[in-house]
């Protein structure tokens, strides 16, 4: 038996055809771990549009809001993308501030359509105030401190922007606004900025791309067995092929559109 096993192991057919599977099911248990946990990628950014500030030479700078001085204006911007391979539905997302941040008003937007992103209902209704009446200390303290919303429909790549108008009362320092979510098998992660995305099919559905690249595969697996002696070399490449599968098989989709499109011209 071993001396079968290691006659096995000289062939270049059965080891390309051994690292083109274990490749393939690695990319296969990557893929449904980074499905089974959705990521949201952010990007934070925040500019100083007015300051209140007094020079006896030059003169003073007032900034007002709503006919009231305040200290300063900052707009603070984060926007939301979603990074996963999978489309989501009714996820609530919770802003909040410290006490040193004061958020006056918001715009929302979901990014390329007409369309904004909504209070959830719960926080509308926290926030509702009766005809004839004012709003409580605590709805005020909310409404300048905290901002929930439910989005009904994010698909994979779509993008919300979330817009600011804040000030700090008591110094010139940096915003603090802050983001959490509480929607199932959904993470928030902190992106750099500016930030690069690579998407491994490049937009086309995975089982398209998947059916592609395993049939590109199998041409390497035999081109491998049938052209390359060394065992080490075979077993490299296909590897590298099974592990890659997917973004050759989206290159080679691409390339049949193009070519279609072309023709039908």
């Amino acid at each position: 038996m071993y001396d079968s096993l290691q006659h096995l192991s000289q062939n270049p057919l059965v080891v390309a055809l051994v690292s083109l599977i274990v490749g393939s099911l690695l990319t296969i248990l990557v893929s449904h771990l980074r499905n089974k946990s959705g990521v949201l990628g952010y990007t934070v950014v925040w500019n100083r549009i007015g300051i209140s500030a007094d020079d006896n030479v030059f003169g003073s700078v007032r900034v007002h809001w709503k006919e009231h001085q305040v200290r300063n204006l900052f707009v603070y911007t984060i926007e939301i993308e979603n990074l996963a391979t999978s489309d989501y539905e009714n996820i609530d997302l919770h802003f909040y501030s410290g006490d040193d941040t004061v958020i006056l008003s918001e715009r929302t937007a979901v990014v390329d359509e007409p369309r904004i992103v909504h209070w959830s209902p719960e926080f509308q209704e926290r926030l509702c105030v009766p005809d004839g009446h004012q709003p409580t200390e605590i709805q005020f303290h909310e409404y300048n401190h905290k901002r929930e919303y439910r989005v009904p429909v994010l698909n994979r790549g779509q993008k919300l922007n979330f817009t600011f108008l804040c000030t700090k009362p008591n110094d010139d320092l940096d915003p603090g606004i802050f983001l959490s979510t509480i929607s199932k098998g959904i993470r928030l992660k902190r992106l750099r900025t500016p930030y690069v995305i690579l998407k491994p099919v490049f937009g086309v559905p995975i089982p398209v791309a998947l059916a592609r690249g395993l049939v590109i595969s199998l041409v390497v697996v035999i081109f491998c067995s049938l052209l390359i002696k060394k065992v080490w070399l075979a077993s490299v490449i296909s590897m590298v092929v099974g592990l890659t599968g997917q973004i050759f098989g989206a290159i080679v989709y691409r390339f049949e559109r193009f070519v279609k499109n072309a023709i039908t011209r």
